[in-house]
């Protein structure tokens, strides 16, 4: 499963939920600032 988190100023879970969603796929999650234009194609996307 691919994944990414979407990072927003002022929040700080996204480790943990990197960490987690690692653990559960075996993959890495990418992660990407909420003001980025071009999302990657995932299967989960996560709001952060």
């Amino acid at each position: 499963m691919n994944s990414a988190i979407i990072i927003f100023p002022g929040t700080n879970r996204d480790s943990d939920m990197a960490m987690t969603l690692e653990e559960i796929s075996g993959k890495k999650p990418k992660l990407v600032w909420y003001q980025d234009r071009n999302l990657p194609v995932v299967d989960l996307l996560v709001l952060a």
